[in-house]
């Protein structure tokens, strides 16, 4: 009884301690260096993963399954080593070992679900909820991969949780894997941090603190209360050293995966890259194929179009199906079919490598239109011409600008004739025609036509325009088709006529051209009248170029003009003699503007009531270094025609005045000379006359009344619109107003009556017959009506005596002429003053 009683204490004192050991859980440490350790194997596995399901964006085909399989074994084992590494580091004060088995299945399921999220993230395109899903079932590889590793464990202990420390552990795996899952995999990580580098990088941090953490902090959250019974009863299992080299494989595989990883999927890269830029590239191409605002063709050797863009296609009107597989010669112009044919016959034949060529295209409704077709050779790779790529552009528009252009260049903008350039371009062929051919004769007809410009002025130049483009209707009309008929410019017109026999021929086309033009034109209502003076220049006269034709037409039609309207002169070699030498006398005459080579002679004026001298005429010659002294006949009209003449008057004006002046200061006992300038019809057209001559008066400080202005009537009658004014300004100056070679003119003295005139100067026709009786009454006449208008009155070219006696009897004031004295340069004339002579 003593000993039951004795051993049911000792059972219950046992009990008692086993109770009380279990009570207390086990301490639990850790090996940091292991624990670091775990960390990094975490992470790099991670990388390994995420950059393994990386490429899956980039596979094709069943390489997508193999790249999601990878990650799933890298990113499970990773968990797996990751946890059982951590487990080395972990140290209890009971022996820890582990169910192998056990520990398989973890790995299986930390693959398991590891594959499944990360099939769900590389979806594309990935949504919020694939991510969400995928990152939960990646979390779930951790969190079941722990819980099922825990249960591996062999150890005499009991385990508990702290629900709080699970809960917490579970929620940071699955948010740490949604993060790292989204800075890998979503498009939004791309715009937020945009290296890729980075991105991996921080999403393997991620993922491996996902799964370290949650094995730390699930393991913060068990305690380990020993068990006697599980002592007497735990199966014997795999120590830390075969765990050791099962993780020491697993890395290792890990490693392996990453580096075939980053072997591979730098290749996958690449040629992921290199297809991808090749189909960009095709697309791009196609594109600009399709849309580019050019004809794009393929061509097999006989022309047969392979394909075609549908640019080309609209352009010309066909569907793309009309066109490839048919001939591309039903496109071309028919008219140039031939030579386009024979040039990519050409091209095929010599391997011309490129060839650009212009030609006319048809379209489908048959309209025609100009290309610019550029075209490139397709050799195969033995170097044989299999093809032509061509690129055709419209260039309609720059043909009708180039067309537009020539037109311009060649043609009258106005009468739409030839121009100056066509016609003496054609011309010029009819000159070398000749040489080859002397039997052929051709000849130029040079039109101008006469009083054009009262027409332009009077009836406006709209009016005149449209005269002239109906002159060049008439003259079209008067020519045979091979002849010519150009507008050089203005009122010009030129013909050239080809293959005539003789001279007849010319003058008829010239006969036929005045008829022609003698028919009163009707424009706007108004009947228009109109001739033209034709100059004629054969090509018997034998020329080497087409100017010299020109200007010998031209020379015949200013003769022509000379006799009248309507007429026609045929050049000879004297008319081109007259105008080099006319020329040549206007170049010596601006020569001699600037080499001072003019002089002043002066004839002496008479009163025939005392017979003496009252004053000169200043009477212009020329001292030319060549030929000598120069009577004003010889180069008044050339001064006129090189623009000359007012500078010339000018100087003779201010010569005349000094000289008089310096006269009068040196004679001063003579009554007060006078001195007579003539005033040119050039110089008195002028609106600075009366300035100029007021100047002159006031630079030599000579008395108006003294200077005595001689104007024809032609020059008054010419400017009879501004010639009272005029002459009213120069008598208001206190000049002296003489009417020069009065009776050769077309006025009246009752016209003349009108005008502030002091006296007439009649010309020398009518004083040479003044000793025939029968023609003195019309000189006596002449002073007589001269007397009753108060008008003083000078005979001019008195040669005798008896011319002298009768206009004395005629009670002529004054005289002058060679029976006094020639003019005389200014010392001679000095020197008769000094004589003081008498007549």
């Amino acid at each position: 009884m003593a000993g039951s009683s004795a051993a049911k204490i000792s059972a219950a004192s046992m009990v008692d301690r086993e109770i009380i050991q279990i009570s207390r859980a086990l301490s639990a440490t850790y090996d940091l260096r292991v624990v670091f350790l775990s960390l990094a194997i975490a992470i790099f596995g991670a990388y390994t993963a995420l950059d393994l399901v990386g490429q899956v964006i980039y596979a094709r085909g069943i390489a997508r399954k193999f790249w999601t399989v990878g990650g799933a074994i890298a990113l499970g084992i990773s968990v797996w080593a990751m946890h059982f590494v951590a487990m080395l580091a972990y140290q209890l004060p009971i022996p820890i070992s582990y169910n192998f088995e056990i520990v398989l299945l973890s790995m299986v399921v930390a693959i398991a679900f590891a594959g499944l999220g990360l099939f769900l993230v590389s979806r594309l395109p990935l949504k919020w909820l694939l991510l969400a899903s995928g990152s939960f079932f990646v979390g779930l590889a951790t969190i079941g991969m722990h819980y099922t590793a825990m249960h591996a464990m062999l150890v005499a202990a009991e385990p508990t949780y702290d629900l709080r420390f699970v809960a917490f552990s579970n929620l940071c795996a699955l948010c740490l894997s949604f993060c790292g899952l989204w800075l890998t995999f979503h498009p939004t990580a791309k715009v937020l941090v945009p290296a890729e580098s980075w991105r991996k990088l921080g999403s393997a941090i991620l993922a491996g603190t996902a799964i370290d953490g949650m094995h730390y902090l699930a393991m913060a959250g068990v305690n380990f209360y020993p068990s006697v019974q599980k002592l007497s009863t735990m199966p014997a299992g795999i120590d830390n050293y075969v765990l050791a080299i099962t993780i020491g494989v697993a890395t290792l595989a890990i490693l392996l995966l990453g580096g075939l990883a980053s072997f591979f999927g730098q290749q996958l890269r690449a040629e992921i890259a290199r297809v991808e830029a090749i189909r960009e590239s095709e697309k791009r191409y196609q594109e600009l194929f399709e849309l580019a605002p050019d004809a794009y063709f393929s061509l097999t050797p006989d022309g047969t179009i392979q394909s075609a863009n549908q640019f080309s296609a609209e352009y010309l009107g066909y569907s793309q199906e009309e066109l490839i597989g048919n001939s591309a010669w039903m496109t071309v112009y028919e008219a140039d079919l031939p030579w386009a044919q024979q040039w990519m016959e050409s091209m095929f034949r010599d391997r011309v490598t490129t060839s650009e060529i212009e030609l006319r295209k048809v379209r489908k409704d048959g309209s025609v239109f100009w290309i610019r077709e550029r075209s490139k050779l397709i050799l195969d790779a033995m170097g044989t011409p299999v093809g032509l790529n061509t690129i055709c552009r419209d260039i309609t528009q720059l043909k009708q600008v180039e067309e537009q252009l020539r037109q311009n260049a060649f043609h009258d903008p106005l009468t739409g004739l030839p121009n100056r350039v066509l016609f003496m371009d054609r011309l010029q062929l009819a000159i070398e025609h000749h040489k080859r051919h002397p039997e052929d004769f051709f000849a130029v007809l040079f039109l101008d036509l006469n009083r054009f410009k009262v027409i332009n002025d009077s009836l406006g130049h709209l009016l005149g325009d449209r005269l002239l483009k109906a002159i060049g209707d008439r003259l079209k009309e008067c020519l045979r088709p091979i002849d010519t008929v150009a507008r050089l410019g203005g009122d010009e017109f030129t013909i050239l006529i080809e293959d005539i026999t003789d001279v007849s021929d010319a003058i008829r086309v010239a006969e036929r051209v005045n008829t022609a033009l003698a028919v009163p034109f009707h424009l706007d209502g108004q009947e228009v009248f109109t001739a033209a003076s034709i100059g004629i220049a054969l090509s018997s006269t034998g020329y080497d170029n087409s100017e010299d034709v020109l200007r010998d037409a031209d020379l015949a039609m200013y003769r022509a003009k000379s006799q009248g309207t309507s007429s026609y002169q045929i050049f000879n070699p004297e008319m081109h003699a007259r105008a080099v030498a006319l020329l040549q006398l206007e170049t010596d005459l601006r020569n001699a503007v600037e080499r001072q080579e003019f002089r002043l002679y002066y004839q002496p004026i008479i009163s025939l009531a005392t017979g003496r001298i009252v004053g000169f005429e200043a009477l212009i010659r020329w001292q030319h270094p060549q030929y000598g002294l120069q009577n004003p006949s010889q180069f008044i009209h050339a001064a006129e025609e090189a623009g000359l003449i007012n500078r010339m008057c000018q100087w003779v004006l201010y010569t005349a005045c000094a000289q008089l002046a310096q006269w009068q200061r040196q004679f001063p006992a003579i009554a007060p000379l006078t001195m007579s300038v003539n005033i040119s019809g050039k110089q008195f057209s002028q609106p600075q006359l009366s300035q100029q001559v007021q100047q002159a008066l006031q630079d030599t400080e000579l008395s108006a009344e003294c200077l005595h202005l001689e104007i024809t009537e032609g020059a008054i009658m010419d400017g009879a619109g501004a010639a009272p004014d005029l002459l009213w300004q120069l008598r208001n100056l206190g000049v002296q107003l003489w009417i020069d070679d009065f009776g050769t003119g077309y006025s009246s003295l009752g016209r003349l009556y009108h005008f502030p005139i002091h006296g007439l100067k009649v010309d020398r026709s009518f004083v040479t017959q003044i000793e025939s009786a029968d023609n003195a009454p019309l000189v006596e006449t002449i002073l007589t009506l001269a007397r009753q208008l108060e008008l003083e009155v000078t005979a001019e070219g008195v040669e005798t005596a008896t011319q002298l006696t009768r206009l004395r009897a005629l009670q002529s004031e004054y005289a002058q002429g060679y029976f006094f004295s020639p003019a005389v340069d200014g010392e001679a004339a000095t020197a008769l003053l000094s004589q003081n002579l008498q007549w």
